[in-house]
């Protein structure tokens, strides 16, 4: 053997070669069984915040609530007039006349039948029965509690707003608006 080979070096190699021989006997076998899973680890760092994504759709509406108690009953009211009882009503056919003989005709309802009809005009201040166009025109009111009649401006009369009242014997009364105009030219 030459110099550099001794006996020491000799056995080194045979160690390292056996050593290397067995290593490659034994990764050439069966993997052996898979460890026992190792316990977590730490978290990590929170991530940025993502954008915010688009609306999703609105959700169906919810069932209706419960129906609530029934409330308890009102106190009972005053006793109505009876139903054939009616306010007395007027209106003015045509609403506006000319001044100085415009005519219109006043029509009511719900007066006590048989009655007469006292027809006036408020005019300065002054409640005064306006002039007839027809003198024999009844202002008595017929079995339904209804009446017509016919009535004229006065040629004094100014233009403006003017209200006509209608009352029976018994005090009840109705009320329009009349509105006499300046004759057309």
């Amino acid at each position: 053997m030459s110099s550099w080979l001794t006996k020491r070096h000799l056995g080194i190699f045979l160690v390292v070669s056996m050593t290397t021989l067995f290593a490659a006997a034994c990764a050439s076998g069966d993997s052996g069984a898979q460890g026992a899973k190792g316990p977590q680890g730490d978290n990590g760092p929170a991530g940025a915040a993502g954008t915010t994504g688009p609306q999703g759709a609105s959700g169906l509406p919810g069932p209706g609530g419960p129906v609530g108690a029934a409330g308890s009953q009102g106190a009972t009211g005053p006793t109505g007039d009876s139903a054939t009882a009616v306010a007395p009503s007027v209106i003015i056919i045509p609403s506006a006349v000319e001044t100085g003989g415009g005519t219109f005709t006043l029509r009511g309802a719900g007066f006590t039948p048989g009655d007469t009809i006292a027809v006036e005009i408020l005019e300065n201040g002054t409640r005064a029965a306006p002039p007839r166009v027809s003198i024999g025109a009844s202002q008595t009111v017929n079995i339904n509690g209804a009446f017509e009649n016919a009535w004229s401006s006065r040629a004094s009369s100014t233009p403006g707003f003017y209200t006509v009242f209608a009352t029976d014997s018994a005090g009840r009364e109705a009320s329009v608006t009349l509105t006499i105009v300046a004759p057309k030219t």
